[in-house]
């Protein structure tokens, strides 16, 4: 039996689907691999068994001559698949493993190289969840709103399909759309489809409410009617944008870090310059990113004042939207500076420290400590009523 859901972004319908990604009815699928372009015993074995050892040696040959790096697709032909392309996602380091980063690099360049080439559906899997064991939940986030956002922006794919294996990969990433603001029918069985590997058909009672829909199909835990219905009902994360000197990418790597929580929980949905694809027309991108953002967070340090384009153009437009009531500007001091004989003097400033004064980034003896008051302030105002 196969499990489906699907829903609507603009033009492009987004399905979820309890299947093996080989058995699929898209023109393209993404496989996964790691930068030394090695073909393990999950998704990328899978491709060969199904499609012969030429898959293989297609990806050597695509590689031949170019640095290879994580987020990078190649793609090749299916060898005895019955598809039009494959896109080979560089979705991990070989001895590092993957990231958030990584992951929604991987997934805008396979949805930019499916548009490039003509393709109007694509399927991909849960990228970076097998070898590399990065958690479920937080890659069903990365994946399901990178696409949600791109298709928002981009029109161009018919459909996007995730493929999971496993009951409770299908579960996972049902409710992440569900979280999304998305409402979406119970799963119901589409008739002649493959059924699934012997040791793949898991314990499905993964909660206490699994049961059939008023309809007679069956629905997986976690994909209630009336659990759908309540996420879907809660409030939508709050827009952040982020600003800073690009002399502070480590600091932006920190608040990133220290949000995590707020974003896991649905409060948040951060968005940052490195989501930008090659190509595109920058500034534009920033500049909408900002004029949608509900929060806007300022990294302040001299360079942030020093560069005309965070000071004189993020900022001042930030400043007037604030002044219009329709965004919250949030400066974190990264670095000192002489930042209070500037506009931002208007604004309440963070990180405070236990005795309630400002106290830069820099400044703390403990960079975690000082990352989690900042966790703590933001959740705070996103919290609020």
């Amino acid at each position: 039996m196969k499990l489906v859901d699907s829903f609507s972004v603009g033009s492009t319908s987004i399905e979820v689907v309890l299947s093996d990604i080989v058995e699929a009815d898209t023109e393209a699928v993404v496989n996964s691999i790691c930068d030394q372009l090695h073909f393990g015993d999950g998704v990328s074995g899978a491709f060969v068994r199904a499609g012969g050892a030429e898959i293989e040696r297609a990806v050597a040959e695509a590689a031949r001559g170019r640095e290879v790096r994580p987020g990078d697709v190649l793609v090749t032909d299916a060898g005895a698949l019955q598809f039009r392309y494959i896109f080979h996602a560089i979705s991990s380091r070989c001895e590092s493993g993957t990231d958030e980063e990584i992951l929604r690099r991987c997934t805008l360049g396979c949805l930019a190289e499916a548009r490039r080439r003509g393709v109007e559906s694509i399927a991909f899997p849960a990228l970076g969840t097998g070898d590399m064991a990065f958690p479920m939940e937080e890659a069903a986030a990365v994946l399901i709103d990178t696409v949600v956002r791109d298709c928002a922006e981009n029109p161009g794919l018919d459909r996007v399909v995730f493929c999971l294996r496993r009951a409770d990969a299908f579960a996972t990433f049902f409710r992440r759309a569900v979280r999304r603001g998305v409402a979406l029918e119970a799963p119901a069985p589409v008739p002649a489809a493959p059924e699934l590997e012997p040791d793949l058909a898991l314990d499905l009672s993964l909660e206490p409410t699994r049961g059939l829909s008023d309809s007679g199909s069956e629905r997986l835990p976690g994909t209630d009617r009336e659990d759908a219905h309540r996420e879907a009902g809660a409030p939508a994360p709050r827009r952040v944008f982020v600003s800073y000197a690009h002399e502070d990418a480590e600091h932006e790597k920190w608040l990133w870090k220290s949000v995590r929580v707020l974003h896991i929980q649905g409060l948040i949905e951060l968005w940052r310059d490195r989501e930008i694809l090659p190509g595109a027309r920058w500034r534009e991108k920033i500049l909408d990113a900002l004029d949608e953002a509900e929060i806007v967070i300022c990294l302040v340090s001299m360079d942030f004042i020093a560069s005309e384009f965070c000071f004189s153009t993020e900022l001042e437009r930030a400043l007037a939207r604030w002044e219009a009531g329709e965004t919250t500007v949030v400066p974190i001091i990264v670095r000192p500076c002489e930042w209070y004989y500037t506009d931002l003097k208007k604004l309440q400033a963070i990180p405070k420290d236990e005795d309630g004064n400002l106290r830069e980034i820099t400044q703390w003896d403990d960079p975690d400590l000082a990352w989690s008051e900042v966790a703590r302030q933001l959740r705070q105002l996103v919290t609020k009523a």
